[in-house]
């Protein structure tokens, strides 16, 4: 890690490495509110708040650069290290005691479960996104009627299936509308919908590598991105490889600025 902050433009002035997590810049020579910045490694990355205890307005930056002037927004606390998002995954099973997909059972989707985030982790670990998904909870939820969803069946769902301090991951069978996944910006219903299968209710098993990236896909909706055009972006329609995936700078800062409004997370944000 080599990211050094400079107490006025073009690193000039005092100056601090930042090699980890600074809940005040007060507590550091360099004071508050620098103005230049130099990163060294094409693997570095620093989110950098306008309010203490990384809130705030937020400025992301990543890989080797220089930055003459940081602005006129002041700076009073930095992060080199990644904050944790929870899920709270729901799987939708039938009353005959169908589970989503192929799978055979409820632990065999709790195992895939556990796979796809992991994928998700290697996405944002590759991405320097300083983001890690943990699953919080997997609970079993008999509902036929939301097995495989109609759009009528996904604009709403029960308020004992959600948590408020997670982001609320609900795992189906199929849509009938032939989407893959859905959760529309900002905070749509405050959950995220992802089908095991390709369209309809007998619609072929899906790769865990597609249900990563769709998980990913509408965490970013989640967190406030819309669809990106890009031909690897992460944002980007279709049932892709997540290993295939890209995030821009520009979506992370996204993501991280909406997670630093959330007023329900705590000073780290870890045992949110």
């Amino acid at each position: 890690m080599a990211v050094t902050l400079f107490q006025r433009r073009n690193l000039v002035g005092d100056s601090a490495l930042i090699s980890s997590d600074q809940d005040d810049l007060r507590d550091i020579p360099l004071g508050r509110n620098p103005l230049s910045m130099n990163m060294t490694n094409t693997n570095d990355a620093v989110l950098l708040y306008e309010r203490r205890d990384w809130r705030g307005g937020v400025m992301y930056r990543r890989g080797m650069q220089t930055i003459n002037d940081l602005g006129a927004a002041s700076i009073a606390s930095a992060r080199v290290t990644p904050f944790h998002i929870n899920l709270n995954v729901t799987v939708v099973t039938q009353s005959d005691g169908s589970v989503p997909g192929t799978a055979a059972n409820f632990n065999a989707v709790s195992t895939t479960v556990n796979n796809v985030v992991g994928l998700a982790n290697t996405f944002y670990a590759n991405q320097h996104a300083l983001l890690i998904a943990n699953v919080a909870h997997i609970t079993q939820r008999v509902h036929d009627n939301k097995f495989n969803l109609s759009m009528a069946e996904a604009a709403s769902f029960p308020a004992a299936w959600k948590n408020a301090r997670e982001i609320d991951c609900i795992l189906v069978n199929s849509f009938d509308a032939g989407l893959l996944g859905l959760g529309k910006l900002p905070w749509w219903g405050k959950v995220v919908v992802v089908a095991m299968r390709n369209t309809g209710a007998s619609g072929t098993q899906r790769t865990t590598e597609q249900i990563a990236k769709t998980l990913a896909h509408e965490i970013g909706h989640f967190l406030g991105s819309p669809h990106a055009d890009g031909a690897t972006n992460i944002m980007r329609q279709g049932s892709f490889d997540i290993a295939t995936r890209t995030a821009s700078v520009a979506q992370i800062e996204e993501w991280q600025r909406a997670l630093s409004r959330n007023l329900t997370r705590r000073r780290n944000r870890r045992e949110a």
